[in-house]
């Protein structure tokens, strides 16, 4: 059984696990980050109502209802991207399992993207919910290129390969791409959907190669996150086809965290 989180006509499913997770963690953050009694009070209705039984399994996430007011959402969107953050370091959760952070921390930073969003077309004027590289988005340029480049044994063509995955990306309204060396084998997915239906899983690239797999990864270190190479989250506007496309990456590239991508893509 699964849940929906949706503000007005967008939304993303998640299981009953998972939302419950991503809930008490951001009572958690929002305990330690309430800097007065407003705050408080938004902290104690959620958690009201994650006991109380509102939020009961299956249930509607509706962030619209939930959080109705701008200081409400300003206030969870800055508590959610730092739900992400806390996972992504490993200083909340479970870590001694490892197939389940990339998917929450996506899944955190989605709600706190939403939530931005909803600030912003009320105030679309100036910086109103801060946190870790949330503004400026540098405006990046992707060649389209449509076929899967050939796979040189030697000199694999890195570039080219993640250009062509970003296009399978950018083709629809709204997608998703993501790969999990450790717990998928080197699979690429991307999924693609629009306001009317959701498209099934395609896998675009397979990189078996554990060293070409953290190539492509430094790629999107270097190229789309500000030089992260072994890590980071940040939020881009991508050009390509003569359409802007705002985009938010997350990624980790080293024996701590694993080795995995993941990037939720939308026109803009």
């Amino acid at each position: 059984m699964s849940s929906d989180i949706s503000y007005k006509g967008e939304l993303f499913w998640v299981s009953n696990q998972r939302l419950s997770t991503l809930v008490d963690c951001a009572i958690e953050v929002g305990a330690d980050i309430a800097d007065g009694p407003e705050a408080a009070a938004f902290v104690g209705r959620l958690r009201e109502e994650e006991q109380s039984g509102v939020l009961f399994p299956g249930c509607n996430f509706d962030l619209d209802e939930r959080f109705p007011t701008l200081a409400a959402k300003k206030f969870w969107a800055r508590a959610f991207r730092e739900v992400g953050q806390r996972i992504f370091l490993r200083r909340w959760g479970n870590h001694d399992i490892d197939s389940w952070q990339a998917s929450a921390i996506c899944d955190a930073e989605l709600i706190a993207r939403m939530l931005t969003e909803a600030v912003r077309s009320t105030e679309p004027s100036g910086n109103h919910v801060s946190g870790p590289n949330v503004d400026p988005k540098p405006l990046i340029e992707v060649p389209v290129v449509e076929q899967m480049p050939e796979w040189p044994p030697r000199q694999p063509k890195i570039v080219e390969i993640v250009d062509y995955m970003l296009t399978k990306l950018l083709r629809d309204q709204a997608g998703m791409l993501h790969g999990d060396f450790g717990n998928d084998g080197g699979r690429c997915h991307v999924r693609g959907w629009t306001s009317e239906a959701m498209g099934p899983d395609e896998v675009v690239a397979t990189i078996e190669n554990k060293s070409h797999f953290r190539m492509m990864l430094a790629r999107f270190g270097h190229h789309y996150l500000a030089d992260q190479l072994y890590g980071g989250y940040r939020e881009v506007f991508l050009g390509q086809n003569r359409k802007l496309h705002h985009v938010a990456i997350y990624m980790a590239n080293d024996q701590w965290r694993g080795y995995w991508l993941r990037a939720y893509a939308r026109d803009c």
